[in-house]
Protein backbone atom coordinates (compact mmCIF):
# COMPACT_ATOMS: atom_id res chain seq x y z
CA UNK A 1 0.00 0.00 0.00
CA UNK A 2 1.43 3.22 -1.11
CA UNK A 3 1.41 6.40 1.37
CA UNK A 4 1.28 9.80 0.15
CA UNK A 5 2.64 12.69 2.34
CA UNK A 6 0.76 16.18 1.01
CA UNK A 7 3.02 19.06 2.53
CA UNK A 8 4.07 22.54 2.37
CA UNK A 9 6.36 24.93 4.91
CA UNK A 10 7.85 21.42 6.81
CA UNK A 11 10.49 20.78 4.43
CA UNK A 12 12.90 20.02 7.44
CA UNK A 13 10.01 19.02 10.21
CA UNK A 14 8.61 15.48 8.42
CA UNK A 15 7.05 14.31 11.64
CA UNK A 16 5.02 11.87 9.71
CA UNK A 17 7.62 10.58 7.50
CA UNK A 18 10.37 10.54 10.81
CA UNK A 19 8.16 8.19 12.04
CA UNK A 20 7.86 5.55 9.89
CA UNK A 21 9.66 2.38 9.90
CA UNK A 22 12.12 2.44 6.77
CA UNK A 23 10.19 -0.33 5.25
CA UNK A 24 7.44 1.69 4.84
CA UNK A 25 9.22 4.96 3.89
CA UNK A 26 10.51 3.55 0.89
CA UNK A 27 6.83 2.75 -0.51
CA UNK A 28 5.74 6.41 0.69
CA UNK A 29 5.69 9.72 -1.38
CA UNK A 30 5.71 13.60 -0.59
CA UNK A 31 3.49 15.42 -2.81
CA UNK A 32 4.75 18.94 -3.14
CA UNK A 33 4.72 22.36 -4.71
CA UNK A 34 7.26 22.60 -7.07
CA UNK A 35 8.70 25.65 -5.27
CA UNK A 36 10.12 23.30 -2.64
CA UNK A 37 11.32 20.76 -4.87
CA UNK A 38 15.42 21.79 -4.99
CA UNK A 39 15.03 22.04 -1.44
CA UNK A 40 13.45 18.63 -0.97
CA UNK A 41 15.98 16.88 -2.99
CA UNK A 42 18.42 18.19 -0.60
CA UNK A 43 16.76 17.11 2.45
CA UNK A 44 15.57 13.81 1.74
CA UNK A 45 18.06 12.66 -1.53
CA UNK A 46 16.77 8.95 -0.49
CA UNK A 47 12.97 9.95 -0.79
CA UNK A 48 10.21 9.42 -3.03
CA UNK A 49 8.54 13.01 -4.17
CA UNK A 50 5.70 13.67 -6.47
CA UNK A 51 5.57 17.05 -7.91
CA UNK A 52 2.49 19.25 -8.09
CA UNK A 53 1.39 21.02 -11.40
CA UNK A 54 1.86 24.20 -9.89
CA UNK A 55 3.01 26.06 -6.46
CA UNK A 56 -0.27 27.64 -4.45
CA UNK A 57 -2.09 24.20 -5.20
CA UNK A 58 -4.23 24.60 -1.76
CA UNK A 59 -4.82 21.85 0.27
CA UNK A 60 -8.22 20.86 -1.78
CA UNK A 61 -6.63 20.72 -4.84
CA UNK A 62 -3.56 18.84 -3.52
CA UNK A 63 -6.37 16.27 -2.28
CA UNK A 64 -8.24 15.73 -5.10
CA UNK A 65 -4.75 15.07 -6.85
CA UNK A 66 -3.70 12.68 -4.41
CA UNK A 67 -6.87 10.70 -5.06
CA UNK A 68 -6.88 10.87 -8.95
CA UNK A 69 -3.51 9.89 -9.50
CA UNK A 70 -3.84 7.06 -6.89
CA UNK A 71 -6.17 5.89 -9.18
CA UNK A 72 -7.89 2.14 -8.34
CA UNK A 73 -5.06 1.52 -6.05
CA UNK A 74 -5.26 0.93 -1.76
CA UNK A 75 -3.36 4.07 -0.04
CA UNK A 76 -2.94 5.97 2.33
CA UNK A 77 -2.95 9.63 2.69
CA UNK A 78 -2.04 11.51 5.81
CA UNK A 79 -1.14 14.57 6.72
CA UNK A 80 3.05 15.45 7.64
CA UNK A 81 2.34 16.42 11.03
CA UNK A 82 1.53 12.79 12.51
CA UNK A 83 2.67 10.48 15.28
CA UNK A 84 0.45 7.14 16.22
CA UNK A 85 -0.30 5.62 19.57
CA UNK A 86 -1.57 2.31 20.32
CA UNK A 87 -4.63 1.99 22.69
CA UNK A 88 -4.64 -0.56 25.16
CA UNK A 89 -8.23 -0.67 27.32
CA UNK A 90 -10.56 -2.72 28.90
CA UNK A 91 -13.30 -2.56 26.18
CA UNK A 92 -16.04 -3.71 29.03
CA UNK A 93 -14.99 -1.07 31.69
CA UNK A 94 -13.32 1.94 29.42
CA UNK A 95 -10.36 1.43 31.52
CA UNK A 96 -6.74 0.83 30.50
CA UNK A 97 -5.14 -1.97 30.63
CA UNK A 98 -2.34 -2.63 33.14
CA UNK A 99 0.06 -3.47 30.51
CA UNK A 100 -0.81 0.23 28.68
CA UNK A 101 2.00 1.25 26.82
CA UNK A 102 2.67 5.07 26.46
CA UNK A 103 5.24 4.61 24.06
CA UNK A 104 5.05 5.82 20.39
CA UNK A 105 3.95 3.55 17.84
CA UNK A 106 6.46 0.39 17.13
CA UNK A 107 7.72 -1.08 13.44
CA UNK A 108 5.13 -3.84 14.40
CA UNK A 109 2.70 -1.38 15.25
CA UNK A 110 2.58 0.43 12.06
CA UNK A 111 2.87 -3.28 10.29
CA UNK A 112 -0.52 -4.20 12.15
CA UNK A 113 -2.18 -0.42 11.75
CA UNK A 114 -1.32 -1.46 7.71
CA UNK A 115 -2.84 -4.69 7.84
CA UNK A 116 -6.00 -3.42 9.56
CA UNK A 117 -6.93 -0.80 6.86
CA UNK A 118 -6.04 -3.19 4.39
CA UNK A 119 -8.30 -5.81 5.27
CA UNK A 120 -11.12 -3.05 6.24
CA UNK A 121 -10.68 -2.12 2.64
CA UNK A 122 -10.83 -5.89 1.15
CA UNK A 123 -14.49 -6.29 3.34
CA UNK A 124 -16.41 -3.99 2.13
CA UNK A 125 -14.93 -0.82 3.16
CA UNK A 126 -14.16 2.16 0.94
CA UNK A 127 -12.44 4.59 3.68
CA UNK A 128 -10.85 3.65 7.05
CA UNK A 129 -8.76 6.04 9.18
CA UNK A 130 -7.79 6.82 12.85
CA UNK A 131 -9.57 8.36 15.82
CA UNK A 132 -7.51 11.35 17.38
CA UNK A 133 -5.95 10.24 20.87
CA UNK A 134 -7.48 12.62 22.99
CA UNK A 135 -11.23 11.27 22.80
CA UNK A 136 -12.72 8.71 24.82
CA UNK A 137 -12.44 5.17 24.15
CA UNK A 138 -15.27 3.28 22.05
CA UNK A 139 -16.55 0.67 23.22
CA UNK A 140 -15.24 -1.61 20.22
CA UNK A 141 -11.82 -1.49 18.50
CA UNK A 142 -13.73 0.09 15.35
CA UNK A 143 -16.01 2.40 14.37
CA UNK A 144 -18.34 2.77 11.59
CA UNK A 145 -19.27 6.35 10.16
CA UNK A 146 -17.05 7.90 12.67
CA UNK A 147 -15.77 11.35 11.66
CA UNK A 148 -12.32 10.67 9.99
CA UNK A 149 -9.21 13.50 9.56
CA UNK A 150 -6.28 13.69 8.73
CA UNK A 151 -5.20 9.88 8.07
CA UNK A 152 -7.23 8.24 5.00
CA UNK A 153 -6.27 4.96 4.14
CA UNK A 154 -8.71 4.68 1.13
CA UNK A 155 -9.81 2.03 -1.53
CA UNK A 156 -9.75 3.79 -4.85
CA UNK A 157 -12.03 1.12 -6.63
CA UNK A 158 -14.66 1.79 -5.19
CA UNK A 159 -14.17 5.30 -5.59
CA UNK A 160 -16.96 7.39 -8.01
CA UNK A 161 -14.25 9.38 -8.72
CA UNK A 162 -15.68 11.24 -11.64
CA UNK A 163 -18.72 11.89 -9.74
CA UNK A 164 -16.76 13.90 -6.41
CA UNK A 165 -17.04 17.47 -6.25
CA UNK A 166 -14.39 19.56 -4.44
CA UNK A 167 -15.53 22.78 -3.57
CA UNK A 168 -14.51 23.62 0.01
CA UNK A 169 -10.95 25.20 0.47
CA UNK A 170 -12.05 23.76 3.93
CA UNK A 171 -13.93 21.29 5.61
CA UNK A 172 -12.90 19.45 2.60
CA UNK A 173 -12.30 15.70 4.17
CA UNK A 174 -15.70 16.43 5.54
CA UNK A 175 -17.36 16.95 2.40
CA UNK A 176 -15.14 13.85 0.75
CA UNK A 177 -16.69 11.47 3.65
CA UNK A 178 -20.43 12.55 3.01
CA UNK A 179 -20.05 11.99 -0.46
CA UNK A 180 -18.20 8.74 -0.37
CA UNK A 181 -21.49 7.60 2.06
CA UNK A 182 -23.86 8.84 -0.01
CA UNK A 183 -22.46 6.94 -2.98
CA UNK A 184 -22.79 3.64 -1.09
CA UNK A 185 -19.35 3.49 0.83
CA UNK A 186 -18.51 2.66 4.38
CA UNK A 187 -16.41 4.08 6.32
CA UNK A 188 -14.30 2.94 9.47
CA UNK A 189 -12.20 4.28 12.04
CA UNK A 190 -9.79 2.59 14.49
CA UNK A 191 -10.29 3.36 17.99
CA UNK A 192 -6.99 1.07 18.69
CA UNK A 193 -4.28 3.11 16.31
CA UNK A 194 -4.93 6.35 17.39
CA UNK A 195 -3.06 9.78 15.88
CA UNK A 196 -2.10 13.06 17.72
CA UNK A 197 -1.06 16.25 15.55
CA UNK A 198 0.05 19.69 15.62
CA UNK A 199 -2.31 22.09 16.90
CA UNK A 200 -4.77 23.25 14.03
CA UNK A 201 -3.37 26.53 12.02
CA UNK A 202 0.03 25.57 13.16
CA UNK A 203 3.04 26.65 10.97
CA UNK A 204 2.63 24.66 7.79
CA UNK A 205 0.51 24.07 4.77
CA UNK A 206 -3.24 25.00 6.42
CA UNK A 207 -1.59 28.31 7.04
CA UNK A 208 0.58 28.69 4.26
CA UNK A 209 -2.63 27.43 1.96
CA UNK A 210 -4.54 31.11 3.42
CA UNK A 211 -6.74 29.14 5.75
CA UNK A 212 -8.17 31.35 8.04
CA UNK A 213 -10.25 31.29 11.24
CA UNK A 214 -12.98 33.42 9.48
CA UNK A 215 -12.82 31.00 5.64
CA UNK A 216 -12.81 27.53 7.91
CA UNK A 217 -15.73 28.60 9.70
CA UNK A 218 -17.66 30.29 6.83
CA UNK A 219 -16.87 26.57 5.08
CA UNK A 220 -18.06 24.48 7.29
CA UNK A 221 -21.34 26.35 7.70
CA UNK A 222 -21.80 26.60 4.12
CA UNK A 223 -21.23 22.78 4.37
CA UNK A 224 -23.65 22.45 7.02
CA UNK A 225 -26.18 24.39 4.66
CA UNK A 226 -25.82 21.65 2.04
CA UNK A 227 -26.32 18.86 4.47
CA UNK A 228 -28.77 20.18 7.19
CA UNK A 229 -29.79 16.46 8.15
CA UNK A 230 -25.91 15.56 8.13
CA UNK A 231 -24.14 18.11 10.31
CA UNK A 232 -25.44 19.31 13.02
CA UNK A 233 -24.29 22.86 13.91
CA UNK A 234 -24.21 24.35 17.72
CA UNK A 235 -24.34 28.64 18.97
CA UNK A 236 -20.84 27.58 20.50
CA UNK A 237 -17.38 28.35 19.78
CA UNK A 238 -14.58 27.23 21.34
CA UNK A 239 -10.69 29.52 21.26
CA UNK A 240 -8.28 27.42 20.05
CA UNK A 241 -4.78 28.08 19.76
CA UNK A 242 -3.00 30.01 16.79
CA UNK A 243 -6.12 32.39 17.53
CA UNK A 244 -8.09 29.63 15.82
CA UNK A 245 -11.65 30.24 16.62
CA UNK A 246 -13.98 26.55 16.18
CA UNK A 247 -17.96 26.01 15.99
CA UNK A 248 -18.80 23.29 17.74
CA UNK A 249 -21.10 20.62 15.78
CA UNK A 250 -22.04 17.05 15.04
CA UNK A 251 -21.94 14.97 12.38
CA UNK A 252 -24.52 12.22 11.58
CA UNK A 253 -22.70 10.65 8.93
CA UNK A 254 -24.62 7.46 9.15
CA UNK A 255 -27.66 9.07 7.72
CA UNK A 256 -26.07 10.00 4.38
CA UNK A 257 -25.48 5.54 4.03
CA UNK A 258 -26.97 4.54 0.33
CA UNK A 259 -26.04 0.89 0.44
CA UNK A 260 -28.68 1.52 -2.81
CA UNK A 261 -26.84 3.88 -4.85
CA UNK A 262 -27.25 4.33 -8.24
CA UNK A 263 -30.61 2.26 -7.77
CA UNK A 264 -32.62 5.01 -5.48
CA UNK A 265 -32.18 8.17 -4.62
CA UNK A 266 -31.44 8.39 -1.09
CA UNK A 267 -31.89 12.30 0.28
CA UNK A 268 -31.15 10.95 3.83
CA UNK A 269 -34.13 8.57 3.53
Amino acid sequence: MKTYIPTLGRVDNQMTYDNMPKSIQSNTYFVIQPKEESLFKELWPDSNILVLPDDDYGILNTRKWIVETAGNSKYLMIDDDIVFWKRNVDRKTGKKNAEKSKKLFTSEDWISMLDWAESKLDNGYTVAGSRARGMPPYTKDDMEFGRIMQVFFINGSKLHRDKLEWVLDSSEDVHFLIQVIEMGGKIVTSDKFLYECEPYHSDGGCKLSGRTSDSSLKDINTLAAMYPKIIEMQDEFVELKNEFTHQKHTLHLKKAYNPFYGRTDNKYW
